[in-house]
């Protein structure tokens, strides 16, 4: 997945990420795949994880 594909992924998810459906997501980007999403989730998660530890 390229950065580019991934920022287009991104702006779909809400800023609260405790509670997305992936399945809305979906609807909205029908060319990306379910791993594609739960790969972008996890890098959100991640990414969250580590601003809240630096904080």
């Amino acid at each position: 997945m390229t950065i580019e594909e991934r920022e287009k992924v991104v702006a779909y998810f809400p800023e609260n990420i405790d509670n997305v459906q992936l399945v809305s997501i979906k609807e909205s980007l029908p060319d990306v795949s379910y791993g594609k999403l739960k790969m972008v989730l996890g890098w959100l998660q991640k990414r969250d994880t580590n601003i809240s530890q630096q904080l």
